[in-house]
């Protein structure tokens, strides 16, 4: 995912005179896994063999074809049959492999996991039959074997992520702290993905992904991303670990907080009270120097500004500030928190008309909506001529047909 997300989709009416006036929903942006330092051969070679914890020395100067592959045991893996094995990568190769990881030793299962993986990255389809078995061995194998296993389970949700869903209760028995850990970021990556396709399949993982942040693996952003789309469709399972999530905004790192705020602001959405706690700690984070921080703090205050916009008050000023913010997610969700607060506190949102006005010309349609609500609630008489021009030019009818809205409600006696 990119590190800037999407807006969130906005309802398909406007009912200007109804009980419900709502304003379009606020977006998040994530983080994502970052190196904690410069890209090493070793890391090219893990992602080119695909051998995932091998220990690997690399001759100087040497090309991929002279590298040496160990095992933690130092058994030699650039051999005539490992390296035949990877150039038969077809899915006549599929039953060869299968036989192997069912009946061999230690050794010819990873060679066949290698092989299996090669074929799962060119043909994912013709690698189903091979799913009971590496289930089965994927708790009943070595460390080396598992990393194979895990990385054939990779390839197949990277392409087909619903051939993965038989496999992910065995994968969950890996969510722990004591899991090696490039193992443990390889499955975290896995069942990400196949919660992308169908969050269904991974809800009932959250009681093992919580342990991961409290335990501090190291892989806090991969399990955020992972509860980040369980938040999406499914925010009532997070219920019971959102303590742990409101801690972390608190006492963690950027990319923890980040994620916290995020999957917090996701849930908020449809359960406002579980943000509460949180509110004055998003309120320090709306001036840090992280747009991201910024970003997600804005979010979450503008959901709680929802049903709780008496929490958000004392924001307002800081919110202000963000509607010059350099990023433009950040200050589309500075318009959602003001057209809200504006709606029970309109007083409190009035210095902030001026800003409203020049908001009404943002690329971003659902901001220039946000700015059309807040204008009309804080019946802002200067305002009349921008937004004049938004109910004759705007491109978009909905900003067009609130525009028109608050024109009315500033008319009004």
């Amino acid at each position: 995912m990119s590190d800037e997300a999407d807006p969130r989709s906005t309802p398909d009416t406007v009912e200007v005179r109804g009980e419900d006036i709502r304003t379009p929903e606020v977006g998040y942006r994530i983080v994502e896994w970052e190196p904690r330092g410069p890209v090493t051969p070793l890391m090219l070679h893990w992602s080119r063999s695909q051998l995932v914890l091998s220990e690997v020395s690399i001759p100087q100067n040497a090309d991929t074809a002279d590298w040496s592959v160990l095992d933690r045991y130092g058994t030699e893996y650039a051999t005539p049959e490992f390296l035949g094995r990877l150039a038969k990568p077809g899915p006549e190769g599929v039953p060869e492999a299968i036989q192997g990881l069912d009946e061999g030793s230690e050794t010819e299962r990873r060679l066949a996991g290698a092989q299996l993986k090669r074929i799962a990255e060119q043909y994912p389809d013709a690698c189903e039959p091979a799913i009971p078995v590496l289930v089965d061995r994927l708790t009943s194998s070595d460390l080396a074997v598992q990393a194979e296993i895990v990385g054939i389970f990779e390839a197949l949700a990277s392409a087909t992520p619903a051939l993965v869903i038989p496999a992910v209760d065995t994968l969950g028995e890996l969510l722990t702290a004591e899991t090696d850990d490039r193992l443990l970021r390889t499955t975290l990556t896995v069942i990400r993905r196949v919660a992308e396709e169908d969050t269904s399949a991974v809800t009932e993982l959250v009681p093992r992904l919580e342990p991961l942040l409290k335990d501090d693996t190291g892989d806090e952003v991969r399990t955020l991303l992972v509860l980040e789309h369980v938040a999406d469709s499914h925010p009532e399972t997070l219920l019971p670990i959102t303590p742990t999530l409101v801690e972390y905004v608190t006492n963690t790192s950027r990319g923890g907080r980040i994620g916290a705020l995020s999957v917090l602001g996701r849930v908020s959405k449809a359960y406002p009270n579980v943000g509460t706690e949180v509110v004055p700690v998003a309120r320090e984070l709306l001036t840090v120097d992280d747009d991201k921080l910024r970003t997600n703090a804005a979010g979450l205050l503008a959901d709680q500004a929802e049903q709780y916009p008496e929490a958000v008050l004392p924001a307002v000023p800081a919110v202000i500030g963000l509607l010059d913010d350099e990023n433009e997610q950040t200050r589309y969700n500075a318009t959602s928190v003001l057209a809200r607060v504006a709606d029970h506190d309109p007083d409190t949102v009035e210095p902030a008309t001026e800003s409203l006005i020049d908001a009404l010309e943002e690329e971003q349609a659902a901001a220039r909506e946000n700015a059309c609500w807040a204008l009309g609630r804080i019946e802002a008489t200067t305002a009349t001529d921008a937004l004049g021009r938004r109910v004759a030019h705007d491109t978009n009818e909905r900003v067009r047909t609130v525009a028109s809205w608050a024109l009315d409600e500033i008319a009004e006696p």
